[in-house]
C-alpha cells in the first residue's frame, strides 16, 4: 500500500512478498511511534549486483543502503534475523527524510535507526580509537574499513541513547529533528536537549 517496487533480474515472488509484508508492519509502527504519517510512496529496490542503478561502488561491510530509495540485496531475504531489522533500519532513514527534508547529521541519522532496529543494542563497546565528530558526521560509506565503520554505528546508538535518556518521547525527537530545517544542529540539540554533540560523546567515551 505504500511502496513502490522496483527489481533487477527476476527475484521470487515470496521474496518480494514478504519484503512488503515486513515493510508494512514497519510502517504502521514508525507511523505510530513517530506520529508522523508520509505524503508520497516509498520506493524499495531488490537488486543483486553493486552497480544497479548507478548506485557506484560501495565498501564491502555495506549491505542495504537507503538514498532516497530503499535498496535491499535480493540475497539478504534468505536470512529472517538479518532482513527484518534491516527493513526497519533503512525504512528509519526514509522516515527521517520524510519528516526534515533537511541534512541530518549522520549519527543522529544512524543513531535513531539502530534504536528502532535494536539489532546492535546488546553489543559491547567496540575497541580502538573514538571517532571524532566529524568522523561521526559524514557518510560512514566513505568508512573503507568494517571495524573502523562498526565503531561510528555504536557511538552514533549510543549519542542517541543519551538524548532519549533526557527525553523518551519519538514525538519530540521528530520535532527535535524537524527543527533543523530552520536553526543549525547545535541550536537545535540545545533548545530540545540542553547539549551539544561534544558534550554527548564525551558522555559516551
Amino acid at each position: 500500500m505504500h511502496f513502490r517496487v522496483e527489481f533487477e533480474g527476476h527475484p521470487s515472488k515470496s521474496d518480494v512478498m514478504e519484503a512488503l509484508a515486513v515493510l508494512e508492519v514497519a510502517y504502521d509502527s514508525l507511523c505510530r511511534l513517530f506520529d508522523f504519517r508520509p505524503k508520497n510512496k516509498m520506493s524499495l529496490v531488490l537488486y543483486r549486483s553493486n552497480e544497479y542503478q548507478g548506485m557506484g561502488p560501495r565498501p564491502e561491510w555495506v549491505g542495504a543502503v537507503y538514498d532516497g530509495k530503499l535498496r535491499v540485496p535480493v540475497e539478504m531475504m534468505r536470512y529472517r534475523e538479518i532482513y527484518r531489522p534491516v527493513l526497519f533500519h533503512e525504512l528509519t532513514h526514509s522516515f527521517v527524510r520524510a519528516m526534515t527534508h533537511a541534512k541530518v547529521p549522520l549519527w543522529i541519522n544512524e543513531g535513531i535507526a539502530q534504536v528502532v532496529d535494536a539489532s546492535r543494542t546488546a553489543l559491547p563497546r567496540p575497541e580502538g580509537a573514538v571517532p571524532t565528530l566529524d568522523a561521526l558526521t559524514e557518510p560512514f560509506v566513505k568508512e573503507s574499513r568494517s571495524d573502523n565503520a562498526e565503531r561510528l554505528y555504536w557511538y552514533s546508538q549510543r549519542m542517541v541513547e543519551r538524548l532519549l535518556a533526557r527525553n523518551a518521547s519519538f514525538v519530540y525527537f521528530r520535532d527535535f529533528i524537524q527543527s533543523m530545517h530552520k536553526m543549525g544542529d547545535e541550536e537545535a540539540l540545545q533548545k530540545f536537549y540542553g547539549v551539544t554533540a561534544a558534550q554527548l560523546l564525551d558522555e559516551v567515551r
